[in-house]
């Protein structure tokens, strides 16, 4: 019969082994996704900002930095690379006159 203290060191050794080959699987994950990212002449966060815009609608600039964790300068930045390519545009708010949305355009699309 196995002591307690020994059934926990081998669920430990487990979690462990769990633990690095789930790591190993996000990180060539990552990779591919990275590539692949990369292949359409996008970085990260823009390719971020398109999927949350092509999957949630449009969407003010502060609400995009909030939902992909980007701090206002680098959004601001990410959106002017966006749109400078013909991927969104930028819109007034309806009711807030300091906000602007984002769109996809077609081509982002």
């Amino acid at each position: 019969m196995r002591s307690a203290a020994t059934r926990r060191k081998a669920a430990d050794v487990s979690g462990t082994h769990l633990w690095l080959v789930l790591m190993k699987a996000h990180r060539a994950l990552e990779r591919l996704a990275t590539q692949s990212i990369e292949s359409l002449e996008v970085c990260l966060s823009d390719f971020g900002i398109m999927e949350l815009l092509l999957h949630k609608g449009p969407q003010p600039v502060n609400e995009i930095g909030r939902r992909i964790a980007l701090t206002s300068g680098a959004i601001t930045t990410a959106v002017d690379r966006l749109e400078a390519r013909g991927l969104v545009t930028r819109e007034a708010h309806e009711s807030d006159r300091r906000a602007r949305i984002v769109r996809l355009t077609a081509l982002g699309k």
